[in-house]
């Protein structure tokens, strides 16, 4: 018999572990970054990416606590409690933020944008006109994919 077995949990069990050690190690963080996918469900829920040039963590918090704007690009401070959803997502809930400015994603995509524009890739006359039905259509997909099927069925 072993002297220390491992422990055996069911995946509700987990999470709820994996939760209870998150708050007891680190019920309050500060996290900066740039926020990016924002958006507002139903009217009730935010959902925004805080990102760097290395990782991006999901933070969600009720609408009632949008005291400014927040837009994508933005450069925040958040100070959100860590957890593992139901579903098995690591996300942070977030209890207040504050903006700091501009973020280096966002002015890395306006100085590219500012590049290309000067390169005359913007240009109206480049635009290509698209034909009111299509003569061909192409699929870019593993025939195993789910979306591939859809593709066949419905067209």
């Amino acid at each position: 018999m072993e002297e220390n077995p491992i422990p055996r949990f069911g995946v509700s069990g987990f999470v709820e572990l994996i939760n209870q050690v998150l708050e007891f190690s680190c019920s309050a963080v500060e996290i900066e970054g740039e926020v990016a996918s924002f958006k507002v469900n139903q009217g009730k829920w935010v959902f925004f990416d805080l990102k760097d040039e290395e990782a991006s963590v999901g933070c969600f918090m009720p609408v009632y606590q949008l005291r400014t704007p927040i837009e994508d690009g933005m450069k925040l401070v958040v100070r959100a409690q860590p957890k593992v959803t139901k579903w098995g997502k690591f996300s942070v809930t977030v209890q207040n933020y504050r903006p700091l400015g501009e973020g280096s994603l966002r002015k890395s995509f306006q100085l590219l944008h500012a590049k290309l524009e000067k390169e005359g890739i913007f240009a109206t006359e480049r635009k290509r006109s698209l034909p009111q039905i299509p003569a061909r259509i192409g699929v870019i997909s593993s025939t195993q994919a789910a979306g591939y099927a859809d593709f066949i069925k419905i067209v």
